[in-house]
């Protein structure tokens, strides 16, 4: 076992292996057909040098060169050229070093011509095949490793900076929160700090996670609800309603939150003292669908679906969704005369569960 872990390791004795073999295949094969094993044995020994140098030639000098760089006709080129030089120096060896090993009356077909210098390159073409099949093989599996880790760290690295996006803008919004409770002197503003506190534990801790529990979602969501309640007041009413089984299923982090956020913004109205959200999420086995639908104030209505979706954070999201979730989710904005809203309907395969 061990040498045989060690002949895997080692190209050297990888290759000095597929050598040996050739010869004793061949020897073998040809030496059944003639009866005579010593001098197929010799022969194939003796004629093996041109063979080798034509396979490393094209292995490390056509292949790497031409066919890498995708110019095919040069590469065809610098297979033809060497195969024919082979030929050559192979009927050159068969001539002073084999042919006077056998009777005379077996080596008239030896002749110096197209039909057997074409032989002798198919002779050099069937040992390249592996090998050649190899290299390629090879090549093309490093790229495509070095390019699945390329696309792997890019993608990471583009939802770390969108996750780094994530806590100062909600940090703004809800600063501004804080900010108008206490230049209004408000009771609410020592609660608001504490719900402030437990968000942004939970910001902290647990958004560096690619995918968090749902129900820590549907928990940090309330929180932000009673924070924005505690705004609002009795400004605005809202309806939050879970069905169906959330426990076990895991999502990414932050990813309802924009959608909470932009029906906050759009349906509170200094000028309107009554406004309303309602918000749905329905868990049915692993198909998470969640709606957040808004009153719409009277100045808004000539603002369109896509002037609506322009906010950070549901910027963020939907390019997250891109990333995360690409063929496994539907994200619908619309918008009526009187309230605008956002469906989005998420497969949360077995992979992201506990």
């Amino acid at each position: 076992m061990l040498l045989i872990e060690k002949i895997g390791k080692n190209r050297v004795y990888l290759h000095l292996l597929y050598w040996v073999g050739t010869v004793t295949f061949f020897g073998a094969f040809w030496g059944t057909d003639t009866g005579d094993f010593v001098k197929t044995y010799y022969t194939e020994i003796i004629t093996l040098a041109p063979k080798i140098a034509v396979t490393y030639f094209v292995l490390y000098f056509s292949i790497p060169r031409f066919l890498f760089r995708n110019q095919y006709l040069l590469f065809a080129l610098f297979i033809i050229l060497p195969l024919i030089a082979g030929s050559v120096i192979l009927f050159i060896i068969k001539l002073y070093l084999v042919f006077p090993f056998y009777p005379p009356d077996t080596i008239w077909k030896w002749d110096f011509n197209p039909y057997n210098l074409m032989q002798d390159a198919v002779d050099i073409n069937t040992l390249m095949v592996l090998p050649v099949m190899a290299k390629i093989f090879k090549y093309y599996y490093k790229n495509k490793q070095a390019a699945e880790t390329l696309a792997k760290e890019k993608l990471e690295a583009e939802l770390k900076f969108l996750k780094s996006q994530i806590h100062p803008h909600f940090l703004f919004n809800t600063l501004n929160s804080l900010y108008s409770l206490t230049i209004k002197k408000s009771d609410t503003a020592p609660e608001v700090v504490l719900k402030l506190s437990a968000l942004m534990r939970y910001l902290l801790h647990e958004t560096n996670e690619k995918f968090v529990p749902l129900k820590k979602e549907i928990d940090y969501i309330r929180n932000y609800i009673d924070l924005e309640k505690l705004r609002y007041q009795n400004r605005v009413e809202i309806s939050f309603n879970v069905y169906g089984n959330i426990n076990g299923s895991m999502i990414a982090p932050m990813l309802i939150l924009p959608f909470v956020e932009n029906a906050f913004k759009h349906a509170v109205n200094k000028e309107i003292d009554q406004t309303w959200i309602t918000i749905e999420l329905t868990m049915l086995e692993d198909k998470m669908t969640l709606k957040v639908e808004n009153s719409l104030p009277e100045e808004d209505e000539d603002i369109t679906e896509n002037d609506m979706a322009k906010g950070i954070g549901l910027r963020n999201v939907k390019r997250r969704l891109e990333l995360l979730y690409r063929d496994k989710y539907e994200l619908k904005i619309s918008k009526d005369e009187l309230s605008y809203s956002a469906l989005l309907k998420l497969n949360l395969t077995e992979n992201e569960k506990n």
